[in-house]
């Protein structure tokens, strides 16, 4: 029996999720070595030690804040019966009833939308996902299940 899913996620996930950090971090985790590992370098006046330690803080913040935010973001699936929820290597599949509520912030750009589970699952009590803008609220109105279990921010 062949079940259709519904794409409750945006289509930008795994650019999120993967390709940016991936290019962050390579792009700027080479200059760091680099800026580290060259003896002779002009910073503009600024001490050497400073800018080493400055532009090292700059990577490791940008690196943290890709990783407690964006790296959180999962793709989320929905059938009817059941939701399911992916990091695009392993795929978790949760019944409706296990879901406590649904909280949805429009940021106007983009949805956020946070997905509480009574019992935490394989990714935790939260699972935190970026709404399709297309998809999201067709599949919300058209299932009285997700619709009660929403609230708005």
């Amino acid at each position: 029996m062949n079940i259709k899913t519904f794409n409750l996620s945006s289509n930008l996930t795994v650019i999120l999720k993967y390709f940016i950090p991936l290019v962050w971090t390579v792009f700027f985790g080479a200059l760091c070595i680099i800026f580290w590992v060259t003896d002779e370098l002009s910073v503009g006046g600024m001490d050497l030690m400073i800018f080493r330690v400055g532009w090292t803080l700059f990577f490791l913040t940008g690196t943290f804040t890709a990783y407690f935010t964006i790296m959180r973001l999962m793709r989320v699936e929905f059938d009817g019966q059941f939701v399911y929820v992916t990091n695009y290597f392993k795929v978790f599949k949760y019944p409706i009833d296990n879901i406590e509520k649904i909280t949805v912030k429009d940021y106007s750009i983009f949805k956020l939308v946070t997905v509480n589970l009574v019992s935490a699952g394989y990714f935790g009590k939260k699972i935190i996902l970026l709404a399709s803008r297309s998809n999201f609220d067709i599949i919300v109105d058209a299932s009285d299940i997700l619709k009660e279990k929403i609230t708005s921010s």
